[in-house]
This record gives C-alpha cells, structure tokens and sequence, in this order.
C-alpha cells in the first residue's frame, strides 16, 4: 500500500501507529522523500485510510478512507488529496457503495473505480469535482490499471464460469481539446471490454456450466435483498432437485457473478 510520486522524489505509503494495531483500524497515509527523513501524516479520518495512488500531474493522491473508527465495514470513500493546498475532498460522498480498486486517467481529470453492486463490480468514472459517476464496464472487474501510452483500459474480469481473465477497453482522448472534465462518448469498445488473455477457456470448454439467476426477496425491516439461483448441468424443470442453501455473514464481502477456488458454485450445483 505505498506509491512514488510522477517526478520520483516522494513516497506515500499506508500505516498503522495505534499501540494495539490488532485492534485498530486506523490505518494512516504518511508521505515521506524518497531521499529519506522524516514522515508526515496526511490522513485525517479514524477509519481506515489506505491505498495511496498519485495523479499522474503529481497535483494530487488519492486513496480509499473510512470515516468510522474501528468498523472494519464501513464503506470506503474515494478521496483525493490536494498536495498543494493540504484539502481533502470526498468524490464518492453521495455514492452508497464501497470503492474497490481505482486508477487516474491518463489526464489527471477523473478517476475510475470498481465498486460491488448486484452480485458484480463494475468499472464506473467520476471528475474530479464529485458529482454522480457513471458506469463504464459492466460485470465483475478488479485490478484496474493503464497502458503507458494511455490509450487503453486494462482489468480484469471473473463471471460464475470462468477465473480471472484480462481484458481492456480503448481509451481516446477527450474530444475538446483543453476539457477539464472526461467526455462520456470517449469510452468503451464494448460494454464488458475485450478479452486479451484465454487461459482458460480449453479446460473450460470440456465442462458443462449454467448462468447465475438472480432473485429478490425481503428481509428484515423489509429490506430488498438479492439472492442468486445455480441450477446444475442437463437440468429438468419437470423433476424435483435438492437444494444447497450457501450464506456467509459478511458485511465485507458478497455472493454473485464470481469465480472462488473456494466456494465454487459450479461445483456446488453439480454433485
């Protein structure tokens, strides 16, 4: 959880000096020369503060904070830290979902992020002036990162079906030369990106696997809560199956389009 600066001369990185670290989840972003010397704490949240990211501008950092001291579960926030005048702004505020991975554009005037909804994580954008973001890649995706020539997207993508694949979607530059915002028409070849690795697919081709049906139902304080149905291989709507009932506790993870070594629901359905 550390990252150098554009021009190479600083680091920031994460940590934690509460005396019981065990305990604490306050995690804090120091910056530090990368000559050596002193460290100065930047973070002002006693959540956790972590994954620091610099822009490519070196005009800011930005990193992932909790506001809530000692919840582990707390939506994590997209912020962004002006290493100018020392201001931190929120540009996920008004967004009710937990940011995941997230890189700068190549521009410096935008950011975009992986954030679980649904039994997926799409890739959504937000400018830096924080209004509402918009979803630009569909599906369940992570590890966001950009080519050096800054044309391309890369990431990677995981369905009920299949592990970790590469993919990519094109990235041009904005239109209007000059824009201080990211053009929306700019993104996206396609709206789950294209497949740049098959790693898997000759294995994959030899077994026989179902989609994911997604389902909702009420919970408690009549809450909408999504469910997901696997039916196995070869399924009969006219006979009778035994039902395997899966649920994990969270709150800090979730069931969906996604593939575990694990917990492989394939698997599951099938015997």
């Amino acid at each position: 959880m550390y990252a150098i600066s554009s021009d190479g001369q600083e680091v920031a990185f994460t940590s934690n000096h509460d005396e019981v670290e065990a305990i604490s989840t306050n995690n804090e972003i120091f910056i530090v020369p990368i000559t050596g010397g002193e460290a100065k704490k930047i973070s002002a949240s006693p959540g956790s503060d972590d994954t620091p990211l610099y822009s490519p501008d070196g005009k800011y950092i930005a990193w992932r904070m909790q506001k809530r001291a000692g919840f582990e579960s707390d939506k994590f926030n997209l912020v962004i830290y002006d290493r100018k005048s020392s201001e931190i702004r929120n540009l996920t505020e008004n967004l009710d979902r937990w940011v995941g991975s997230f890189i700068w554009t190549p521009d410096s005037h935008a950011m975009c992020f992986t954030a679980e909804n649904e039994g997926e994580a799409p890739i959504s954008c937000v400018n830096l002036d924080g209004k509402a973001p918009w979803q630009i890649v569909a599906g369940h995706n992570d590890d966001l990162a950009m080519t050096s020539d800054g044309q391309s997207l890369l990431f990677t993508k995981m369905t009920i079906a299949h592990p970790n694949e590469i993919y990519k979607i094109r990235w041009t530059p904005v239109a209007s030369a000059g824009s201080s915002a990211v053009d929306r028409k700019q993104l996206a070849t396609a709206p789950d990106g294209e497949a740049l690795t098959h790693l898997n697919d000759r294995v994959l081709s030899q077994v026989s696997m179902q989609a994911l049906e997604p389902f909702w139902f009420t919970g408690a304080a009549n809450t909408k809560v999504e469910g997901f149905i696997l039916k196995p291989p070869d399924f009969d709507a006219s006979k009778k199956y035994p039902v395997k009932f899966i649920i994990h506790g969270g709150p800090q993870t979730m069931w969906g389009d996604l593939w575990s070594y694990r917990w492989n629901f394939e698997l599951f359905a099938a015997n």
